[in-house]
């Protein structure tokens, strides 16, 4: 995969909504909105060159919202597009971003296509952990 697509892929999966399959796990996820407030400054610093102010209007990056990113990351469980975005991007040599950060980022992304904050944080370490075996997926709204 190249770079660009690598990134694209990333913003996609950002946009999804996040509901629960049935599992004897609780797999209610939720972000704050002054987590999607960190995550905005960090997109701006490390994202927003690539994918664009909107989120879909990037020269390099792919769409991280609408129906682009609706298709590509559908079904799939938040701990695998967390673990992308935390491998992928940025692409090539840029600075990595801490594990916290990473979900920071990705709760911006939610909330920029419209799901709705709660009172509990999008844990990246949770996440890695404890997402990989639950039925956590990526649902619109």
């Amino acid at each position: 995969m190249q770079p660009l697509q690598g990134l694209m892929l990333f913003v996609l999966l950002a946009t999804l909504g996040i509901s629960s399959s049935e599992s004897a796990v609780d797999s209610t996820l939720s972000y704050t909105l002054s987590q999607a407030e960190l995550g905005k400054e960090l997109y701006k610093k490390s994202c927003q060159l690539c994918h664009g102010t909107n989120l879909n209007n990037g020269q390099f990056g792919t769409q991280l919202r609408g129906s682009y990113f609706k298709k590509k990351w559908e079904g799939v469980s938040v701990a695998e597009l967390l673990t992308f975005i935390q491998s992928n991007m940025p692409p090539e040599e840029g600075e990595r971003l801490q594990a916290a950060e990473y979900a920071d980022i990705l709760a911006y992304i939610l909330q920029r296509n419209k799901f709705i904050p709660g009172k509990t944080e999008l844990n990246s370490e949770q996440l890695t952990q404890d997402d990989l075996t639950s039925k956590q997926i990526l649902s619109f709204p």
